[in-house]
């Protein structure tokens, strides 16, 4: 009879750790933010950057700023291209909200980081053919991304 209790206060014990194990990870994926397939394309004054933002929370995270990881060499801004009388324009934005369990792409023709500076600048920026860049949410999340030129965009996970 003490064999039998053993076994089943074993079993129990194995299920709460699996059961634990289980949630702990569900909360991590559940509770991050993270970057998936980040490229760019750049010009001679200018560089695009284009990823895929996943919001795991439960509630909405918006973008609030993108830097440079050595800030100060160009300067930086959330873009959206719209569709104007004249074209399309470019315009900053101060925020890109993402809804729960949302995605956000940035893509040509939508939303995307512009980093501007001459062409001296911008050709040290992608030097070593990565542009690596500081996106922080308003829930004060802090993600670095290193993105590759666009014909490269290999992608993976950034937390």
């Amino acid at each position: 009879m003490v064999v039998v209790v053993n076994v089943r206060l074993l079993a129990v014990l194995v299920a709460v750790v699996v059961i634990a194990g289980v949630a702990v990870l569900a909360y991590t994926t559940l509770s991050s933010v993270t970057v998936e397939k980040p490229y760019y394309a750049e010009t001679s004054r200018a560089i695009a950057v284009y990823m895929k933002i996943h919001n795991g929370k439960l509630g909405e995270v918006c973008l609030v700023r993108a830097e440079l990881a050595e800030p100060g060499m160009a300067m930086v801004e959330i873009h959206e291209t719209v569709m104007t009388e004249k074209g399309y324009e470019m315009r900053p934005v101060e925020r890109l909200c993402i809804s729960p369990r949302g995605t956000l792409e940035m893509k040509p023709g939508g939303y995307h980081i512009m980093i501007m500076g001459d062409s001296e600048t911008i050709k040290a920026i992608t030097a070593d053919k990565t542009v690596t860049i500081r996106l922080t949410f308003d829930d004060g999340t802090q993600i670095e991304v290193k993105a590759t030129p666009a014909g490269e965009a290999g992608g993976g996970h950034h937390h």
